[in-house]
């Protein structure tokens, strides 16, 4: 957002792009018209304590049903660089307030500077500090001196006087979580203006400043510039603080959705001790470094300093790879999904012993009986040895699932989207699709596994499965993971709006870290637990894929006749 915007305007802005007289906002929001005149004329600033931003905003509100103030506003914002989201009536109201709030406490400060100059206009400055006068040579005895010595120490004195004389580094203080969040977001802005991709941007996640009351829309707008930055192949480097602190835990695997993208790296360190790794930094190359920090002994960032002379940029850059040297890797990076590798991986996690929790778009592959899984690997034209291997690791998943069910807790949470989708138009979900490559299963073949996982649901007390809607949760839709508690996390991402080829597009990792695997957990437990009962009903969801298995009967006995009649 561009700075040093005055609320005057910022005001008169709203006012001309929504066509409307200050006398009309007046009555609406129950106030003189005068009182608006002197905030036009910029004689006055309403205080952080009014109400006024809230009902200016709902008058403005109720305006934009109509297009052409709901362009002339969206186009408003955009000349002031005012970051938006999208064109909701949420995301608009949120900008605009954005905008009013950023130009208040602006014109607030300008009001308390001039203030301040005509109380202090009288009063002369007479104390002045000069390094040279801070040490008289001349009560020194130079032979109790190593001469040489004191030579360096006065030239290096005198040299550091003359940096300080010459400095001339653009330093700008920033007040408040929210505020320290606008100024990353604009930072990361003009990344995507200079499209600047040879140097990566370089952030941190140390704290709870994206937890911070109020920030929940910032924060989606934070990682919503992330995602497209990486898609236009700007590589960033993430680094992490992992301990004991679910919640941003959590706000981490909710976002791994990034890795997708592509171009994303995430290391991770757990030396909280360090009073580096309390900070927050953001570093845009040939652009501004931010340094956030809290001056309170607890609590996420409330002040930061922003950076923007080479020199500094090249300081904290340096102290941020410094830090990064003491970090390791967060993912382990696999190949796709029918390598021998990330197959064989599947099945040493079934075979470790634990409650197993899946999260995924299309249906596990432990749903599908060893003969179907056989002829759909034939299908594809697999042979020999590759072929054996291949179902031999499939066993071993089978078998690990059938004893440790006993034991175990084991629950799925799958999109219905996806098992719809496999009924009407014979396709399996991305991380499915390298059992067929891209040949369409029969309408039989669906019902068979369907009908086997009617079986396992029956069989096994242990064994739960929910279905849910992916416009439930569209923040996690493009990432699958299964979790063994005190074993690994797996995780598939992919993007459906560039899906062309699906293993193109795979992206396939472990995560080891106990604490990492911890919050992934009990992320399960929390997400299961907030799902509505008839989602989870086993009796309702057996049910449901008799229903499905019905459906499925129907196409495929009306394509026999159709066939019949050719």
């Amino acid at each position: 957002m561009k700075e040093n915007i005055t609320y005057s305007e910022c005001l008169s802005g709203i006012l001309s792009a929504m066509n409307m007289r200050s006398s009309k906002l007046s009555r609406e929001i129950n106030i003189d018209s005068s009182l608006i005149y002197k905030w036009l004329r910029n004689e006055r600033v309403p205080s952080n304590e009014s109400p006024y931003i809230e009902l200016i905003l709902d008058s403005i509100m109720k305006r934009l049903d109509n297009l052409a103030q709901r362009k002339a506003v969206i186009e408003l914002l955009a000349r002031y660089e005012v970051p938006l989201s999208s064109a909701t009536e949420d995301s608009l109201r949120f900008s605009l307030r954005l905008f009013l709030q950023s130009s208040q406490n602006y014109s607030l400060k300008v009001q308390k500077k001039l203030k301040h100059s005509r109380n202090s206009s009288t009063i002369k400055a007479h104390q002045q500090t000069d390094t040279g006068t801070m040490i008289d040579t001349e009560k020194e005895d130079p032979s109790a001196l190593n001469r040489a010595t004191h030579r360096s120490a006065m030239q290096l004195l005198g040299k550091t006087k003359a940096q300080l004389a010459a400095g001339h580094d653009k330093v700008q203080i920033i007040s408040g979580s929210l505020e320290i969040i606008c100024s990353i977001i604009n930072l990361l802005l003009t990344a995507m203006k200079k499209h600047n991709s040879r140097e990566p941007i370089l952030l941190t996640c140390n704290s709870d400043l994206l937890l911070s009351p109020g920030a929940q829309e910032l924060a989606r707008m934070l990682i919503q510039i992330m995602e497209e930055l990486l898609r236009s192949g700007q590589e960033i480097i993430l680094l992490v603080k992992v301990d004991d602190n679910g919640s941003r835990t959590v706000r981490i695997i909710e976002n791994l959705h990034l890795l997708s993208a592509g171009n994303l790296k995430v290391y991770y360190h757990k030396s909280a001790g360090e009073s580096s790794f309390n900070k927050e930094l953001c570093i845009v190359p040939k652009s501004g470094a931010i340094c956030g920090f809290s001056t309170q002994s607890e609590g996420p960032p409330d002040s930061a300093f922003l950076f923007q002379s080479k020199q500094s940029i090249e300081i904290w850059s340096a102290k941020y790879y410094q830090d990064l040297s003491a970090a390791a890797p967060l993912l382990k990076a696999y190949p796709p999904q029918d390598s021998y590798e990330f197959q064989k991986v599947f099945a040493d996690i079934e075979e470790y012993p634990g409650n197993k929790y899946v999260f995924k778009e299309g249906l596990s592959t432990t749903t599908m009986p060893s003969a179907l899984y056989e002829k759909y690997l034939k299908l594809t034209g697999i042979t020999g040895q590759e072929l054996s291997y291949r179902i031999h690791l499939h066993n071993r998943r089978l078998e690990a699932f059938h004893v440790q069910i006993r034991s175990y807790q084991y629950k799925d949470i799958y999109f219905i989207e996806a098992i719809e989708e496999l009924i009407e138009k014979n396709k399996y979900s991305f991380d499915e699709n390298y059992i067929l490559r891209n040949i369409k299963p029969d309408n039989i073949d669906i019902i068979c596994q369907l009908e086997y996982l009617v079986y396992l649901l029956q069989t096994y007390e242990n064994y739960e499965i929910a279905f849910i809607s992916k416009s439930d949760y569209p923040h996690i839709a493009n990432i699958n993971w299964m979790v063994k508690r005190d074993g690994l996390v797996m995780i598939e991402t992919y993007h459906h709006a560039i899906k062309k080829d699906a293993s193109c597009q795979e992206k396939n990792f472990t995560i080891a870290d106990k604490n990492i695997v911890k919050a992934f957990h009990n992320h399960f437990l929390f997400l299961w637990a907030e799902l509505p009962g008839e989602a989870k009903d086993k009796k309702k969801v057996i049910k449901r894929l008799r229903h499905l298995i019905k459906q499925c009967r129907k196409k495929s006995e009306h394509s026999l006749s159709v066939d019949s009649l050719q």
